[in-house]
């Protein structure tokens, strides 16, 4: 390492203990998960981390923790494969968080999409919000989606969507879709839901492919397309929240890198491509929902 190397390394170390954080944030000092209603599915926040990340994952979870609409379960899922030596390996500043809420559970990394498949398996008749593991939620985040949930139960829920579009017949490219969606708008198929605002997913609301482990073969890093994809094939449409936030703060790390790669553009376009091709009744569905929003 250079010398100025080196020193741009200790102004960013400097730069995220005095960075302002959102003026919403504080320390959690009480439970932030409640018991659930008896008859009613739990509301469980479910997301994942990986080592470049861990020591600050423990500010997206306090901003969960501090939510008006409190969850039933906040759980992180760790791969033990990337913590060989599973609590050992967590900060302490982490473990404090399950005093007040915060559950940490084990399995074998699957990528991003360990924030959901795990708790799709293990609490398949539950409300599962993903979230990101680098991103601040204000206060009144989780209690906009469960209110568009209760209007429409039977739909997924996002904040931020980006509308995808179709020309002669055949699914625009990534990069063309329409983007920063202004909510409410109604169910639809052509809404694609991205993870950094967070999503809810009621029960039973993905194809039953949505955990076949083909994904890591199929769409390896881009796991937003996979569950859109397996969402539509089950008739499952995608809601715009009224009140939606498109841009969410983020949390600063130093040399920050993407969880596992990069996403964008060409990468979803060969995901979706290759997916297409092993369920073709998606596209169907998808521009024939295009054809009737145009009527």
């Amino acid at each position: 390492m250079t010398i100025k190397q080196f020193f741009i390394v200790a102004a960013r170390w400097c730069y995220q203990w005095i960075r302002p954080k959102p003026a919403y944030y504080h320390k959690v000092n009480e439970v932030g998960v409640e018991p659930a209603q008896e008859g009613l599915p739990r509301l469980i926040v479910s997301l994942t981390s990986f080592p470049a990340r861990i020591k600050t994952v423990g500010y997206t979870i306090e901003s969960i923790l501090l939510q008006k609409k409190k969850p039933n379960m906040v759980v992180l899922w760790l791969g033990y494969d990337k913590f060989p030596n599973k609590e050992k390996d967590l900060p302490k500043r982490l473990m404090h968080l399950t005093q007040y809420g915060l559950t940490i559970k084990w399995c074998k990394d699957i990528k991003s999409y360990t924030k959901l498949i795990p708790s799709l398996e293990e609490f398949p008749e539950d409300i599962i919000v993903t979230v990101d593991d680098d991103v601040w939620y204000p206060p009144t985040w989780l209690d906009n989606l469960y209110k568009s949930y209760l209007k429409e139960p039977k739909c997924i829920h996002a904040d931020r969507v980006m509308q995808v579009g179709v020309t002669d017949g055949n699914i625009d490219s990534y990069a063309d879709w329409k983007y920063q969606i202004l909510g409410p708008k109604e169910p639809s198929y052509l809404w694609h839901f991205t993870g950094t605002g967070g999503v809810l997913y009621p029960p039973h609301c993905f194809h039953k492919d949505i955990a076949d482990r083909k994904f890591l073969t199929l769409a390896s890093s881009v796991d937003d397309i996979w569950f859109w994809v397996m969402a539509v094939l089950n008739r499952t449409k995608c809601r715009v929240i009224e009140n939606n936030i498109y841009n969410f703060e983020g949390v600063f790390i130093v040399n920050n890198t993407a969880l596992w790669s990069s996403n964008f553009f060409g990468k979803n376009d060969v995901a979706l491509e290759n997916i297409i091709k092993m369920y073709p009744e998606f596209k169907e569905l998808i521009l024939e929902e295009y054809d009737q929003n145009r009527q």
